[in-house]
């Protein structure tokens, strides 16, 4: 029998539907339901199943992720000593029941990591654009951007900082576990298994970089608007002075 959990943070775990054909049927009923079904549709998806499936993609920025789940007590003895308890090992879940709490506490863990999975495929994608920008400095010593241009984008970075770190759930256990905290320890090794906080770190580290070259790119335009405006300035005072010699010569000569 398959399973579908639905996220606070737009993400659909899916256990057992070995069919895409089944797959592609339950996320287009999830639709119905969905606020932005782009996001929600196929994309911020994730598949578990003995065996496995190819992951599933639709149109726009979309990610999903692919792993395996067995019931311990199906597998022979000698397995079943080797796995004394619910775990996650070599992208293979093991489960020691077959209740839906078990699967809950691993998707909450699982959705949270394809969330980032998303936020690091936007990074990419940004990326793509901005890596021009060292290149136009290198080359032309200016890059042809409007000063709304920058500070959208620098605003740009800053929310995206904001949404990994403080909007979205991705670092919050959720608040499943305070009745069921009997699954949070297996909610954890999930959680950590995909390394979430790692990945958070690093994903920071890099739109600090993009930050510190917007605000590079801010300041050189600004001194190049100083500098400019001091030039326009020593320009009309010279005018000044050109004027105010001129116009004494005059009144001397008709004296």
């Amino acid at each position: 029998m398959g399973y579908a959990f639905v996220c606070e943070n737009g993400s659909v775990v899916l256990w057992g539907l070995m069919d895409k054909t089944e797959e592609t049927r339950v996320l287009s009923f999830i639709d119905g339901f969905a606020v932005r079904p782009k996001t929600l549709r196929g994309g911020l998806a994730l598949n578990l199943g003995f065996g496995g499936s190819e992951p599933q993609t639709s149109g726009g920025l979309s990610v999903s992720e692919v792993l395996t789940y067995c019931h311990i007590p199906t597998l022979p003895e000698e397995y079943r000593v080797a796995v004394p308890e619910s775990r996650v090992h070599r992208n293979t879940v093991f489960l020691r029941s077959y209740g839906e709490d078990e699967k809950l506490a691993v998707s909450f863990a699982i959705a949270q990591s394809v969330k980032l999975q998303w936020h690091e495929e936007h990074f990419l994608k940004s990326v793509e654009r901005i890596q021009v920008v060292p290149q136009m400095m290198a080359m032309n010593g200016k890059i042809p951007w409007r000063n709304h241009e920058i500070s959208a984008s620098i605003a740009s970075v800053l929310s995206k900082i904001m949404d990994i770190n403080a909007v979205s759930d991705i670092r919050d256990v959720p608040d499943y576990f305070w009745k069921k905290e009997r699954w949070y320890r297996l909610y954890n090794r999930v959680h950590q298994y995909q390394e979430i906080e790692q990945r958070i770190e690093l994903l920071n580290q890099r739109y600090f970089t993009i930050k510190e070259l917007f605000t590079v790119v801010s300041n050189d335009r600004e001194q190049s608007q100083a500098f400019r405006a001091t030039w326009i300035i020593i320009v009309l005072l010279i005018m000044h002075a050109t004027c105010i010699i001129i116009r004494e010569v005059i009144e001397h000569k008709s004296l």
